[in-house]
């Protein structure tokens, strides 16, 4: 679920060009370069670079230094400059030590220290610390959060590189604040106590038989399925003497026959279940790692793997888990019983230590929480 619903953001990304690639004649430089740095921001470079070119065009015909070296720094982010990653650093460290408008201004000279840490960071770990070290106290006395929690994700990159996991781990605990971190814990402590008292209720074994199809003679009126070919029909009709049709049903479509086959319970409950433990561990930590991939297709294949590999090992544990229940279903009716209660017991007891652990001891409903993502 996770892999799709952030893969299709990418693809939508991916098909953005096309539907953007036409810029008015009448958009002044500034208005071209505001729509450039939007798409800077959500990483799609090939949307971006027919903007900020035609901005960095515009204001240098007009003889506006300032936002000619804005557009032309913006420009380098987007990858429009033919030159190599260390020619194009070099040039950003003397543009640095030369240039007055970045000697003067702060804003300007955060945003240059910004991409040459962005091309730092594909050569020289060490370099590029320097870099968003700068960042981030430039950001500081202009009190710009938002390059703020970026500098601090990105020294907790160089970390990573550097082999300090213990400093990456703290860096990226500085990115996402603590109290948003334990709350997405904590709902996946409140979803097991959840789940725990359904199954211990008989509410989860309710649920299942309602949503579930199910075929008996019990009930007043009941359908019977047959096919022709690959065409299945389903004939409806009541056993009652007040109750007497025989409707036939239009074949039905694939996701019919699905829903038909599975129920629309059972394809909802992992689709709620993902959707809370996405929440929560190291997932959106994961995902930070695509602002230092500036290939689409890379970001995608990388997203592929990590969704892949996510999706796999989950299915191994559930198959682990699930084996005994479906081994003694209709075999040990009573064992499998036993087994269901134990497991609500469970779900309920780790629920309530997860809630406990995340609120009191990690500090969610105090003054002074602490999280670290792990």
């Amino acid at each position: 679920m996770k892999l799709a619903r952030t893969a299709f953001g990418l693809f939508c990304l991916l098909l953005a060009p096309w539907f953007n690639s036409g810029l008015c004649a009448e958009d002044t430089a500034e208005t071209l370069l505001e729509h450039g740095l939007h798409f800077s921001d959500l990483y799609n470079w090939s949307a971006a670079r027919p903007y900020l070119i035609k901005a960095k065009q515009s204001f240098e015909a007009s003889g506006d230094k300032k936002n000619g070296l804005f557009a032309e720094l913006a420009v380098i982010r987007a990858g429009a400059e033919p030159a190599s990653l260390p020619e194009l650093s070099y040039k950003l460290m003397k543009e640095l030590a030369t240039n007055p408008i970045l000697q003067s201004d702060k804003e300007l000279r955060m945003y240059c220290l910004a991409v040459k840490g962005e091309l730092d960071g594909e050569i020289d770990s060490a370099a590029m610390r320097r870099d968003w070290t700068e960042v981030k106290r430039l950001a500081q006395e202009l009190s710009n959060t938002k390059w703020q929690y970026r500098a601090q994700g990105q020294l907790g990159f160089a970390d990573f590189y550097d082999g300090d996991l213990p400093g990456a781990q703290k860096n990226v605990n500085l990115v996402i604040p603590p109290r948003i971190g334990l709350t997405m814990e904590l709902a996946v402590g409140l979803m097991l106590i959840v789940l725990g008292v359904l199954n211990l209720t008989g509410i989860t074994q309710w649920i299942t038989n309602r949503f579930m199809p199910v075929h008996g003679h019990g009930g007043m009126i009941h359908s019977h399925m047959h096919s022709h070919g690959e065409e299945i029909h389903a004939h409806i009709h009541g056993h009652q003497p007040e109750v007497h049709l025989h409707l036939e049903q239009k074949p039905k479509s694939p996701l019919q026959k699905l829903l038909d086959r599975v129920g629309l319970y059972q394809l909802l409950r992992p689709l709620a279940v993902g959707i809370v433990h996405g929440l929560a561990g190291s997932a959106a930590v994961a995902l930070l790692v695509l602002t230092t991939i500036r290939d689409p297709r890379w970001a995608i294949a990388y997203l592929l793997v990590f969704g892949v590999g996510t999706i796999a090992g989950m299915m191994l544990i559930t198959m682990i888990i699930g084996a005994p229940f479906a081994f003694t279903g209709k075999r040990f009716t009573n064992f499998n019983r036993g087994l269901g209660v134990a497991s609500g017991l469970i779900s309920v007891a780790f629920g309530l230590f997860v809630t406990f652990q995340i609120g009191f001891v990690d500090g969610l409903f105090t003054a002074n929480p602490h999280w670290t993502p792990h």
